[in-house]
């Protein structure tokens, strides 16, 4: 039977392929319906790999039955593989089972059994793991594609009292094999040593060092004042203050960053607020500014947020505030209602803000400091407010706080996403409520459990188009 002469029309069988990339099964049934679809199929099949099991079957019998690794492998073996291999370009980049994460050393394996030779030419995500057991001298035989674009390690824990060096290893061979690497994330407990490692990556774009948990204060100063020079980059994400144990300032007196777009830093407001001083970029575009535990003063938040209003306002399109440990008590502060408003004051002047996330503990809102951020933010897609919206100090037969619902829905016609909590148990006059055909498709309320049948129905009248409520 001959092949249509639609499917011979190269873009028209990308989009299909495209439509059934996430379904494996659709795909697998391609490549087995007739030769002309079998090359296109297999490429879609092999292009992301999530398991290492697919690799396993390539190289059958890896070991020995002794448990040791195998030293050869037969000529016809590695013919097939290398048919395969070819159109891999994604290793392990997304989380894993924690089955699979000392499996994937098997990239370190068949380099060590084919010397000199890329298992992968067309990689451009890798993720590496520092395995148990692996030998100090395995990152020498590593050998990564020009086209890696993408890299992360995992170093694993200090805590087993063994050397980390192994994945240091990866570090160096493939700042010195992949000039081009775009993409750097570290995970778990890198010696200090790795983090200087970093700089001889001269073109790197992303640096994702969140999940880093071996900074003291002295690292962290160093990694600050030797990645500012980095020209290229335009987004980075700092480690853990908090999470590292580093309480005081820590932050040197650098001036660089001047390509940086977005910033994620996890620190005390100071710390921040002297960040902040160090960008020379006019270009930043998102911020995430997180206090985790670290104690702070509502006074210190509010500094912080009129810093960041008054030297990035102008670019600023997404901010995202979190603090766990705001002390509310604080001598200075005032009316503990309205420390809400009055550190996220300042924003409501960023009239470019698409997406705002908010969250600082026990702290509420009102309605009415809702209403004012849909009125200031005409542009808003996603709003995520992790405080609650307070409805104590409302007069007895004042309006019910889910009208703030209503004033989003009228104002920001653009909004996407939103997540809000209420502990209202007042509704609304539904009368008042007009029939809306706003365009939000997701929503997630945090309500009452006794009033969420009542409330359904005046969410169908504003957000019809929602395709993933949520409410609890």
């Amino acid at each position: 039977m001959n092949t249509h002469r639609t499917l011979c029309i190269g873009d028209v069988l990308n989009l299909i392929f495209e439509e059934l990339k996430d379904d494996r099964p659709a795909l697998a049934a391609c490549a087995l319906t007739c030769r002309f679809l079998l090359p296109i199929a297999l490429d879609y099949l092999w292009k992301e790999l999530e398991t290492s099991t697919p690799i396993k079957r390539l190289l059958p019998n890896l070991w020995n039955p002794d448990g040791t690794y195998r030293t050869i492998v037969r000529p016809d073996e590695w013919e097939r593989f290398d048919k395969y291999a070819v159109r891999v370009e994604v290793l392990g980049v997304d989380e894993l089972d924690t089955r699979e994460r000392y499996l994937w050393q098997l990239y370190c394996q068949v380099c060590g059994l084919r010397p000199g030779v890329i298992p992968f030419p067309n990689l451009r995500k890798l993720r590496l793991y520092q395995d148990f057991e692996q030998a100090d001298h395995a990152a020498s035989l590593l050998l990564f594609p020009l086209s890696l674009r993408e890299l992360r390690v995992d170093f694993g824990s200090a805590m087993f009292n063994r050397s980390l060096r192994v994945a240091e290893g990866y570090l160096q061979a493939a700042a010195r094999q992949v000039p081009k690497l775009e993409h750097l994330r570290l995970h778990g407990d890198p010696p200090a040593t790795s983090y200087m490692c970093i700089t001889q990556y001269k073109h790197l774009h992303i640096l994702d060092l969140r999940y880093s948990h071996t900074v003291d204060a002295r690292i962290y100063r160093d990694l600050i004042s030797a990645v500012s020079t980095m020209k290229e980059l335009v987004e980075i994400h700092l480690p853990d203050q908090g999470m590292n144990g580093i309480r005081g300032k820590c932050i040197p007196p650098c001036r660089g960053f001047p390509a940086l777009r977005v910033l994620g830093i996890q620190a005390s407001p100071n710390n921040i607020i002297q960040f902040l001083g160090t960008l020379a970029t006019s270009h930043l575009r998102e911020v995430i500014c997180k206090g985790g535990n670290i104690r702070s003063t509502p006074s210190e938040w509010q500094q912080c947020v009129q810093e960041l209003c008054a030297h990035h306002g102008a670019s600023l399109h997404s901010v995202e505030l979190r603090s766990r440990a705001v002390n509310v008590w604080d001598t200075n502060t005032g009316n503990r209602q309205d420390i809400f408003k009055e550190i996220t004051a300042p924003l409501l002047g960023l009239r470019r803000l698409e997406d705002v996330t908010l969250e600082f503990f026990m702290l509420d809102l009102s309605a009415e400091d809702l209403y004012a951020m849909a009125s200031a933010w005409p542009n808003l897609r996603h709003l995520k407010i992790g405080s609650k919206i307070d409805h104590y100090n409302r007069p007895a037969d004042g309006p019910s706080t889910y009208n703030c619902l209503l004033s989003l829905a009228q104002l920001c016609p653009k909004l996407f996403h939103l997540e809000l909590i209420f502990q209202d148990d007042k509704l609304p006059d539904i009368a008042q409520w007009p029939l809306l055909s706003h365009g939000l498709r997701e929503l997630k309320l945090d309500i009452p459990l006794h009033i969420e049948a009542q409330l359904a129905p005046f969410l169908a009248r504003i957000f019809p188009r929602k395709y993933e409520p949520w409410i609890r």
